[in-house]
This record gives structure tokens, C-alpha cells and sequence, in this order.
């Protein structure tokens, strides 16, 4: 045997063995494996065994999308487009120094299929700092100054409204101007994205002079079904810097609808037919307040009807802004709806014998009435043993595990209402490469659906084998697989040979490895050795 041995050496930083004849012997222990470059390798390729995936896409992905998951782009130029917009207003309150005001931010989708993944990003102004989110059904993601709501699906001709109350500095100067931008995005392709970032621009003022300024808003929560409940909410305000006394808001309901309840801190109230007088003795400067009111449907109201309902505020001082005291809300009478979606995905692992995968469920009521008896049901593939779980708010849910399927019975979602579960399995030590890791989750309700399409979605991986290949295409095989390298084993033990290094944790290097050696795009021609049987190209 010559000088220079050939030597199988590993490469545990990137789990890849690689075959060079190098001026040097170690005794190391373990196969042998060589490494397969591919045709092409990316620049900066990271040195990890990715998943293989396939997937069946029975719907919109869930509003949590990661770099991980296997699913892919979900738009193409055959299929109806997405067209997401957003729009932002002052909604209430006072842009003046150390005062609070309130955002509305309007999002829709205005094109002719669901959109996917919908986060809504509000990036507040410098002179402002965030104090709530008044009305909303979804809590936002506060990081430095940008709101981040993950607002999930948004069914074609939807739209929904967000509120970010802010409170402007102390130092703020009158004149200034708080630019705020809002972001709307999708996983989908949006044909039109001009639409999807909307910059408003508010004024820094001072209030010229004492007076009183009575405001009111209405929305209506939930939907106008016959027969049912929903609950109207109204917003009242006092604008000016004086205290309004005798204030009195009158509600007109809809002839459709009858009263049943309200909250109203601090009034009194008088309902008399359909009409709800509340009256407070006084609501200072600057400040304001909400009321509640829950009616009832009447059973004979018919589908499509138009129902309005008109508030009116007044005070028994001089209101210097008639303008804002009436607020009309027209609302359309409509069919009670159910419709359960699920989507599922990979967030983290590997389909490789032994390795643990977790997957995200994402479950949604599309509809406008809450679902009863809904029941989940997660079929594993039959090669991967169920762990663990976690996600879904209702953490007292014990799931009922029989054979190869997790059943988890969620009882009632409400109409767009929706969660998270995030099932934990491993893959079976025996699993051969190449097996097919077949998971299908399904939801289902003892309530009539409008679509029975998007209740199943399947998602089916490959397992992988152990040598690859990974993000950057590379493959190895050890002496144990066919087309593996011969294990060629030289015992240095006996001192015959000399190693570069002496020492107990020792590195030495660089060493000339004579050749050009590619590895993820990048060109080697030094190592370093460690006593510990290490070799790596960078100590």
C-alpha cells in the first residue's frame, strides 16, 4: 500500500460520508458511506435531510402557513382568483396629545375564490402607542410597532373589520402627521395587489375651544337568522371637552326582530314596543362607552329581507356637531348556514424510520350557525405511532385513541369559529424507505352542511432513507447499501501510522486535501482533523 491511503471518512456536521485519498491515516469506527453530488447543487444550500411530500389539497391551507410545510402555492392561472383588499379609517376618538382614538381597518376579498392564509399587518405610527383592540373576535400578535392578525380564510365576497386603539404621546405636536399603513396578505394569488396595503394619515389637533360633541356607531354581531339571537352593538361618544348632561340614546329596532336583553353600564332603560330608550344623567369630556343589545329573529322573517335599525343620541346641552348624532344599520335577513372546513400539514420532522412528525389541523365553521357535535378525526398512517397533542383552547378534550385513529370530540364551533390541533406521531423504526405515510383528518356534525367537500383533507409523505437526499439534492449510501463504498479498514492502533494530531481534544489544520472538493456550493481544498475522529472543513 502506497503512501497515500484511501480512507472512508465521515462528515457529521452535514451526515454525509465522503471517500478521499488523503496523506494521512485514523482509525475510525462504523460503515462506510459515500457521498453522491448532485448535477446541481444551490449556493448556500442547507446541509439537512428534508421531507418528501405529497399533498392533496382539499381546500385553503391553514392561517399559520410555515417554511416547512409540504403543501405548496396554492394559486395558479386555472383556477378562479383571489383579490384581497384593505381599508383603514379613524373610527373614534380624539388625534390630539396624550388622548386615545380608535383604528378601523375593513379587509375583503373581492375576487371569486376563497382566499388562503389571510394576516392582516397594521404598523402603527411612531407617535402613538398601542393600548387595546376594542370588538375584535380575534387578538392580534403585538411585535414593536406592527399588529399582526391572523385572520385565516376569507371566503370570495367576505369582508371583516379590525379596531387598534391607540394612544397618542404626551410630546406629540399639534400639526403633526401619525402615518399608519396596514398590510393585507394571502397564500393565494392576489390578481390585484395594488389593494393590499392602504396608508392612512391622521393630524395631530388640539380642541379649539370647550364644547360638546356627541357621537354614535352600530354593528351588528353574528347574523340575521330567523328564529335566532343576534346581538347589536352600539358605540356612543362624547367628542367635545365638556361634560354633556342628560344624554339619552334611542334605539329603533327592526320590525323583524324583538327585544330580549341588553347591557347598558351606567343608564337607564325603557323598552316600549320596539323601542329602547336608555338615558345617563351625564358622559364627560372626551370619553365614551358601549351598549349591548341581544334580539331575537322572528321566525316568519323572510331570507333576503333588508332590516334596519336606526340609533339616535342627543344631550341636553348644546351640541356644536349635529352631523354624527343618527346612524342608520341596514342588515340583509339570511339562511342559517354550516360548513366545516379542515386542512392539514407537516410543521416540523422528518418522514424517516424513527423520527417524530408533528402535523397542524386546522379546523373552521365557514358558516354563519354554530355546528353541534363536531367530531374530529385524525387517521395516522400505518407506519407512524400517535405521541402526543396540543393546540386547541379546550384543553379539558381527551381524545379517544383506537388503533390508528385519534377522535377528538370538539361539541359545538361557532359559526367562524375555527382552531388548531397539533397531533405529535413517530415513524415506526421498521418503516422501508420508500413507504407511504398516508394521514387523512376529517371533521363531520350531526347538523346539515351547505358543502360536505372540504370536510376531508389527506396529506401523504414518502419515507425517506436515511442517506438523503436533503435541501441541496445530496444523497449517500454507507457499505451496508447496494452501490455503497467497499469498507476498506486500517488499523492505526499498532503506531505504524501517523496521525496529524496528538492531544485529547485537539484540532489541527488546515491540511491540503490536494483536490478541489464541492460540497453546497462551496469549493474546499483544506481540512482540519480532530483526536475525537472529527473532520470538518471550517474548525
Amino acid at each position: 500500500m502506497n503512501a497515500h491511503h484511501k480512507r472512508d471518512l465521515r462528515l457529521l456536521g452535514s451526515l454525509a460520508v465522503v471517500t478521499l485519498s488523503l496523506s494521512f491515516a485514523l482509525a475510525l469506527s462504523g460503515a462506510a458511506s459515500s457521498l453522491a453530488r448532485p448535477a446541481a447543487v444551490p449556493t448556500g444550500a442547507a446541509p439537512f435531510l428534508s421531507q418528501s411530500a405529497e399533498t392533496k389539497d382539499t381546500g385553503a391551507p391553514s392561517p399559520s402557513a410555515r417554511a416547512e410545510d409540504v403543501s405548496g402555492p396554492h394559486g395558479s392561472a386555472d383556477i378562479a382568483p383571489t383579490d384581497m383588499n384593505v381599508v383603514k379609517y379613524f373610527d373614534s376618538g380624539k388625534a390630539e396629545a396624550g388622548k386615545q382614538f380608535i383604528y378601523r381597518i375593513n379587509f375583503t376579498n373581492q375576487g371569486n375564490a376563497p382566499a388562503s392564509d389571510v394576516i392582516v399587518t397594521d404598523t402603527l405610527p411612531a407617535g402613538v402607542t398601542f393600548v387595546s383592540v376594542p370588538y375584535c373576535s380575534i387578538s392580534p400578535t403585538l411585535s414593536g410597532d406592527q399588529l399582526v392578525w391572523y385572520v385565516g380564510r376569507v371566503t370570495q365576497g367576505n369582508s371583516g373589520s379590525l379596531y387598534a386603539q391607540v394612544q397618542v404621546t404626551d410630546t406629540a405636536q399639534v400639526g403633526s402627521v401619525l402615518t399608519n399603513v396596514v398590510r393585507v396578505s394571502t397564500s393565494d394569488v392576489d390578481i390585484d395587489p395594488t389593494d393590499d396595503v392602504y396608508t392612512l394619515t391622521t393630524t395631530v389637533t388640539t380642541t379649539v375651544a370647550p364644547g360638546w360633541d356627541m357621537k354614535v356607531t352600530q354593528s351588528l354581531s353574528g347574523a340575521a337568522i330567523p328564529g335566532q339571537e343576534a346581538q347589536y352593538y352600539i358605540r356612543y361618544d362624547n367628542l367635545g371637552s365638556l361634560t354633556a348632561t342628560n344624554v339619552i340614546i334611542t334605539d329603533l329596532l327592526p320590525i323583524s326582530v324583538t327585544y330580549v336583553s341588553h347591557s347598558a353600564l351606567g343608564f337607564s332603560t325603557v323598552v316600549t314596543g320596539s323601542m329602547v330608550v336608555l338615558t345617563r344623567s351625564e358622559v364627560v369630556g372626551d370619553s365614551g362607552g358601549g351598549i349591548s343589545i341581544t334580539v331575537r329573529v322572528t321566525d316568519t322573517a323572510p331570507v333576503g329581507a333588508v332590516i334596519t335599525n336606526v340609533t339616535q343620541i342627543s344631550t341636553g346641552d348644546l351640541d356644536v356637531n349635529l352631523t354624527n348624532n343618527v346612524y342608520t344599520l341596514t342588515t340583509s335577513i339570511v339562511t342559517a348556514t354550516r360548513d366545516l372546513y379542515v386542512y392539514k400539514s407537516v410543521v416540523g420532522g422528518s418522514p424517516q424510520a424513527g423520527s417524530p412528525i408533528t402535523y397542524e389541523i386546522y379546523f373552521y365553521n365557514q358558516g354563519n350557525y354554530t355546528a353541534t357535535n363536531v367530531v374530529l378525526t385524525d387517521t395516522l398512517p400505518a407506519s407512524a405511532t400517535f405521541m402526543a397533542w396540543s393546540g386547541y383552547a379546550d384543553s379539558t378534550i381527551t381524545p379517544t385513541v383506537v388503533d390508528n385513529q385519534v377522535v377528538w370530540n370538539l361539541g359545538q364551533v361557532a359559526g367562524g369559529g375555527s382552531g388548531f390541533i397539533y397531533p405529535a406521531v413517530i415513524v415506526t423504526d421498521t418503516a422501508p424507505a420508500g413507504a407511504r405515510l398516508v394521514n387523512q383528518a376529517s371533521i363531520s356534525t350531526d347538523d346539515a352542511e351547505t358543502n360536505y367537500g372540504d370536510n376531508t383533507s389527506v396529506i401523504t409523505m414518502t419515507v425517506v432513507p436515511y442517506g438523503g437526499p436533503d435541501a441541496g439534492a445530496y444523497t449517500f449510501k454507507d457499505n451496508t447499501q447496494l452501490g455503497g463504498p467497499s469498507f476498506d479498514w486500517l488499523d492505526a492502533t499498532d503506531g505504524g501510522f501517523k496521525s496529524y494530531v496528538a492531544g485529547k481534544d485537539r484540532f489541527d489544520g488546515p491540511i491540503s486535501i490536494g483536490f478541489n472538493f464541492y460540497l453546497y456550493g462551496n469549493t474546499f481544498t483544506q481540512t482540519y482533523l480532530s483526536t475525537n475522529g472529527l473532520m470538518t472543513f471550517g474548525r
